[in-house]
């Protein structure tokens, strides 16, 4: 095993008191050596004498592990294989570019995007904006069946007497295990009735403008009111795109801006004589 390969040099706190101008090998995989002074610095302070064996001894058979892995690689690989300089160098300037180019972004992009821009292109794009599951707008209240009045919850979810909401709401907070009474925010009904293992729910319009009642296997009830329902494939409502519609004008945005500051900076270059391209003469 790669572990036995290990000669294990540390056996004190001693080993991290020698001369640190001192460099020597304290591992060895094939032709290569892990030297001392790789080591220092791995060891937080004030570590036990214990972790700090196992920090050391953990890095040095990594690197065994490592090297042996290179060495076989280089060993089996073609010269072409291991010709990555290019491959490293294209990945070095891919990474340089991208922070440079969120960096312009930090710097320049205006990231105030309104209430009728994003009215607007919802308007211009309703193709882009077909429901693919069914969602709804509901209130939930769940409970111990042992649970006093649980049968005025449901009168108080579908009554629309202020006097009855507020009682509810004080009821939900002194008995439930969980509710939610904010009917105004769409959530997906395949989510829910999987959650709560409503399944008659994805049976989309059959409880719209009803409560739906469910009793679980550990005696918990469940009353959903289905206030709105919106099927598959219908046109998603606005208000459920508005983060989705936000990010897409960002990212125009900045796509935009980035081909901009691209051109203007390969106008001023070409301006400038920064680059030119040569020709190319037969031989």
């Amino acid at each position: 095993m790669i572990a036995g390969l290990i000669i294990f040099i540390i056996s004190s706190c001693n080993y991290f008191n020698q001369d640190k101008d001192k460099d020597f090998p304290i591992a060895r995989a094939f032709d290569k050596s892990l030297y001392f002074s790789e080591i220092q610095g791995i060891v937080p302070p004030n570590s036990s004498e214990s972790d700090s064996i196992q920090i050391v001894n953990n890095y040095i058979n990594n690197w065994i592990r490592q090297t042996v892995l290179l060495t076989q690689a280089e060993k089996n690989m073609t010269p072409d294989q291991l010709n990555i300089d290019k491959e490293i160098q294209d990945y070095k300037n891919s990474l340089i570019i991208f922070s440079y180019e969120q960096e312009l972004i930090r710097q320049k992009l205006d990231t105030i995007i309104t209430e009728k821009m994003i009215e607007e292109y919802y308007n211009k794009n309703p193709q882009n904006f077909t429901l693919r599951r069914s969602i709804a707008k509901l209130n939930l209240v769940r409970l111990k069946q042992n649970s006093p009045d649980i049968e005025k919850v449901r009168s108080w979810m579908l009554s629309k007497r202020e006097n009855d909401q507020l009682t509810l709401e004080k009821y939900c907070y002194q008995y439930t295990l969980e509710f939610n009474l904010n009917d105004t925010n769409w959530i997906y009904i395949d989510e829910i009735a999987t959650k709560w293992s409503f399944s008659q729910l994805l049976n989309d319009n059959i409880y719209q403008g009803n409560v739906y009642k469910n009793i679980d296997e550990n005696g918990v009830v469940s009353f959903v009111f289905v206030k709105e329902i919106k099927s598959k494939d219908d046109q998603s409502p606005i208000t459920f795109e508005k983060d989705n519609i936000r990010n897409i004008i960002l990212n125009k945005r900045k796509r935009e801006l980035l081909d901009k500051l691209s051109n203007k900076m390969y106008a001023d270059a070409s301006k400038n004589n920064d680059f030119e391209i040569f020709e190319l003469n037969e031989k």
